[in-house]
């Protein structure tokens, strides 16, 4: 008689090995290393880049080599045929500075510290006045930057990929889930491309999920700080997780643990602003303008904003990923099968979303092609939309081929763009 032994195994397949090999394995490693060695080798190092991620680094240049985000060199950028040509940087109280909240370029200031190189002399043309002459400046070398961008953009996904089994996922999908994410959304195109506050701010509030998904709840807190201090407006991703677990687990708790860490950010935010600006406010460089305009009741504008956003040829979200369309499906299924603390991010980043297409047009500027606005909104939902894969398209054959061809689409279109 045979025994269990005896019997004829069938052979693995390639997918087998590989769940088998995931599954062993830390998510986050397995996303994260592969992401950062793509990046850094496709990011850009030199000329073209963008002079939003431009001032970022001439920021993080000064803080890790002088100690002060204040910028002398950068007189000549002040000028008011200047400002947002060559680069961000208005005049403060204290001397040049970025108009941008500090929180990217201080992710960058230990690398440049470490990267030790002075400024190179440089004359530098504008971008958005061409009619404004050249001016010398201080140049810093751009890789410390970009390496920051990259190794945070594949944190974030990485993180995104570690959260995935607290909300019911294999580690094997949640590997998939995270070079998805990584591979076909922008966050590949723009955000690893140059330091924008888009990497260092998906970073901040995947890590600020993972730990809430972990029940870590003040720690969680700490990490959206941190990501306050990068993009402000991001404290409405911490406020509606909060409020929402408030709702969900009849406790306060919650969101006071999570509140504490939140406000030590945001506290920071205004004390630094008061240093610099001599007022504690949230919008520092930016003025009161983005105030007015979310404020304004101009309604019509605003919903032609979130149509671009969604839409626009060039800078729209489903054009360059289109596969998140067959997902809408899914999503009532997903929120009924979804962790609490996943909904109250989802609606996070929903919520920053619209504030920041009220505040701002939706593009955010040229010089770039694909979608910025979303990403923060993308890796603070993408537990909700994972599970709508899970529950939704993973079941039907037809919308699981749209979906990958959706998937190869938008991967194609992050190396061409």
């Amino acid at each position: 008689m045979k025994t269990e032994e005896d019997q004829p195994t069938q052979p693995q397949t390639l997918q087998d090995r590989l769940r088998a090999f995931c599954e062993a394995r830390s998510p986050f490693l397995l996303v994260f290393i592969p992401l950062a060695l793509i990046y850094i080798t496709t990011a850009s190092y030199g000329l073209g880049y963008h002079i939003d991620a431009f001032t970022n680094a001439v920021t993080g240049w000064h803080i890790g080599m002088t100690g002060s985000v204040v910028l002398p060199d950068y007189e000549e950028a002040t000028r008011p045929e200047q400002v947002g040509n060559i680069a961000w940087i208005v005049e403060s109280p204290r001397g040049p500075v970025s108009q941008y909240p500090p929180g990217a370029a201080l992710l960058s200031a230990p690398l440049y510290r470490l990267w030790n190189q002075p400024l190179s002399p440089a004359v530098i043309g504008g971008f958005n006045n061409p009619d404004a002459e050249p001016i010398p400046l201080g140049f810093p070398s751009l890789t410390p930057a970009t390496l920051a961008a990259a190794l945070a953009s594949a944190a974030a996904m990485g993180l995104v990929a570690a959260t995935i089994p607290y909300a019911g996922g294999s580690r094997y999908q949640a590997v998939i889930a995270g070079y998805v994410g990584g591979l076909a959304t922008t966050i590949w195109a723009v955000a690893s491309d140059a330091l924008w506050q888009h990497g260092p701010a998906s970073m901040w509030i995947a890590l600020a999920i993972f730990l809430v998904a972990r029940s870590h709840l003040a720690w969680a807190g700490v990490a959206f700080g941190a990501a306050i201090l990068t993009r402000p407006h991001l404290a409405l991703v911490a406020a509606a997780l909060g409020l929402f677990l408030i709702f969900t687990r009849r406790s306060i708790v919650p969101a006071l643990k999570i509140g504490a860490g939140s406000f030590l950010g945001l506290g920071v935010l205004l004390w630094y602003n008061w240093w610099l600006w001599g007022k504690p406010t949230v919008t520092g460089g930016y003025g009161d303008g983005r105030i007015d305009q979310v404020l304004s009741t101009n309604f019509g504008a605003y919903i032609q904003n979130i149509l671009g956003a969604v839409l626009d040829p060039i800078h729209g979200l489903l054009p360059y990923s289109p596969f998140l369309l067959i997902l809408i499906p899914g999503l009532p299924k997903a929120w009924k099968n979804s962790p609490d603390w996943a909904k109250g991010a989802g609606i996070g980043g929903i919520v920053y979303l619209l504030v920041q297409l009220k505040a701002n047009r939706f593009s955010g500027g040229e010089g770039f092609v694909g979608y910025r606005y979303p990403l923060e909104a993308l890796t603070a939902a993408a537990v909700i939309l994972f599970i709508s894969y899970q529950q939704w398209v993973s079941r039907r054959r037809m919308v699981k081929w749209l979906f990958w061809v959706g998937v190869v689409i938008a991967m194609t279109l992050q190396v061409v763009v």
